[in-house]
């Protein structure tokens, strides 16, 4: 082993050139080794993160399902309340007819909806609104 490199203030001696030679060696192994763990923990430190966007990702769209279904829910809950209403003051009033052909309406309509409700969860679609105030 040639270790000429090494500066002459050092002692002649091949055994402590060697030492020398081998403790500079262990030194760069530490700092390759020390290099090398820390691109490990900051790989492992991107992927949690990148798992935790993507958690939080479908925590919004989970969010933002549920608003939205809370927010059809309070239109439906709305538009049979009015629907309630109108029977009542139909047959309030003595409009059983009207009564009759109104609930027939509403029952077509209730039908149409399921229908194309059916059809979306069969083809796997996203189900259609529904239409508001009796469009």
């Amino acid at each position: 082993m040639d270790l000429s490199w090494l500066p002459d203030v050092m002692p002649a001696s091949p055994a402590v050139r060697i030492t020398v030679a081998v403790v500079i060696l262990l030194l760069a192994g530490f700092v390759a080794l020390n290099l090398y763990l820390q691109r490990s923990e900051h790989r492992a430190r991107a992927e949690e993160l990148r798992e935790m966007e993507q958690s939080l990702q479908r925590q919004r769209a989970y969010y933002e399902a549920r608003l939205r279904s809370q927010q059809q829910a309070a239109v439906w809950r709305h538009d049979i309340n009015n629907h309630l209403r109108t029977l009542h003051y139909l047959l309030q009033d003595g409009q059983t007819e009207q009564a009759r052909n109104y609930t027939a309406q509403l029952c077509r309509e209730a039908d149409a909806q399921a229908a194309a409700f059916t059809a979306a969860c069969a083809q796997k679609e996203t189900p259609p609104e529904a239409p508001q105030n009796g469009q």
